[in-house]
């Protein structure tokens, strides 16, 4: 289990999100869309080639992970 699923399933056992919980999740999740966005750009530029492609596989499942975080705990 990697650290971002760890975090993610304590979260959810803690209960309700906090306001700070809420503006961390947030944060992560739109850095993970402008890391999506930053090696989907590099792919229109260079090709479907690694590292950028593993790293857009990579970024989306973080991605999902803090949006189903966001999903159990309410947080719009």
């Amino acid at each position: 289990m990697n650290a971002l699923a760890l975090a993610s399933a304590a979260l959810a056992l803690l209960g309700p999100a906090s306001t700070n919980d809420v503006r961390a999740l947030k944060l992560a999740l739109a850095d993970e869309r402008s890391a999506i966005a930053l090696y989907e750009a590099a792919l229109r530029t260079f090709g479907e080639r690694t590292p950028f492609s593993n790293l857009v596989r990579a970024e989306r499942t973080h991605a999902a992970l803090v949006e189903a975080t966001m999903e159990r705990l309410g947080v719009p």
